[in-house]
């Protein structure tokens, strides 16, 4: 036990603490930090008495465990590593071989450059932030700052003379009879956009990459996988982490509601695990686990069946007066 916090229905917060190294001055700076919309472990390694307890803690928090959400920009993780590639080396190999692999039709992955006027499509906020950073550049040195900002799809790169210049992510297609690639946009812009399920693959990619890298650890928790994907692509999002994982050992854990994953060939009982809504709004969790007969050859099947619950309980009739 690190800490147990519990908050009553007056919002009164209590924290039980576990044996914890600290000095006497240490555990009167941790007390003081105990507040409201305060972060416990936060605090604890920004203290003037550092506390290195937390530590580890608090870097599987902000490093390892990744969440992706349904709205989770596309071009996170791809455009990042196109812009460093000269330090990634194996990057784009690694990128192509994921994409052959999903038959995207996608030929290649690049980024164009891009008009952008910071004085005008970036808040005085985000400004100050980039400057804060960019200080820390010699001047003169060609060393630039990346800032993806999160109302756009541009990737900026800021010199220490605080110049802009932007990029923004976009596939290549061959067109075979005349033999030129035509660049696809990731948003909404122009006719050449890809598609929803394209776009949500390539959200993924990024996903993937990091979970296959040897040298770190991660647990990337996917809400909703099977968005905008056909049920072959997120099979085989799964099936290639657990065929090519390994040692540093990485997780994913996915929300879904694509029956098809309920495959005992691809997933062992323990790792499937059915959320319940109870009638008051609350909902349970269990695994397949639980259930007895402990096999079952066709577990998508018998889940349809209502076999394990968690499925919506409809009425059988499909006539509506109003509408007669």
């Amino acid at each position: 036990l690190i800490f147990k916090r519990k908050t009553d229905l007056d919002g009164r917060a209590k924290i039980e603490f576990g044996k914890l190294p600290l000095t006497a001055e240490q555990n009167q700076e941790l007390l003081d930090s105990i507040v409201p919309g305060r972060l416990l472990l936060t605090e604890s390694v920004k203290m003037e008495q550092r506390i290195s307890y937390f530590e580890d803690v608090y870097h599987w928090f902000d490093y390892t465990l990744v969440p992706v959400f349904p709205s989770s920009k596309p071009s996170g993780g791809i455009g990042i590593g196109l812009i460093r590639q000269a330090e990634l080396p194996d990057f784009r190999q690694r990128l192509h071989e994921v994409l052959e692999l999903l038959d995207l039709g996608i030929d290649d992955v690049g980024l164009t450059e891009v008009e952008f006027n910071p004085e005008t499509e970036l808040s005085n906020e985000f400004k100050e932030t980039v400057k804060r950073h960019i200080s820390d550049i010699p001047k003169g040195s060609n060393e630039r700052a990346i800032f993806s900002h999160h109302n756009s799809d541009f990737y900026l790169l800021v010199d220490s003379d605080n110049q802009y210049t932007a990029y923004k992510v976009v596939t290549l297609h061959h067109v075979k009879h005349e033999n030129r690639n035509i660049a696809f946009s990731l948003n909404a812009e122009g006719l050449n956009t890809e598609s929803d399920g394209t776009i949500r693959i390539l959200e993924l990619v990024p996903t993937l990459l990091g979970l296959l890298d040897r040298h770190v650890e991660h647990v990337f928790v996917i809400d909703e996988l099977d968005r905008s994907l056909h049920a072959h692509l997120s099979y085989k999002v799964l099936e290639l982490f657990l065929n090519n994982s390994g040692l540093p050992s990485s997780q994913m854990i996915v929300t879904t509601h694509e029956s098809n994953l309920l495959d005992l060939d691809l997933l062992r009982r323990d790792e499937i695990w059915f959320i319940e809504k109870a009638a008051g709004g609350a909902s349970t969790v269990f695994s397949l686990e639980e259930f007895h007969p402990r096999y079952h050859k066709d577990v998508r099947k018998s889940y349809l069946q209502g076999r394990f619950g968690a499925i919506p309980i409809l009425p059988s009739y499909n006539v509506l007066e109003w509408a007669k």
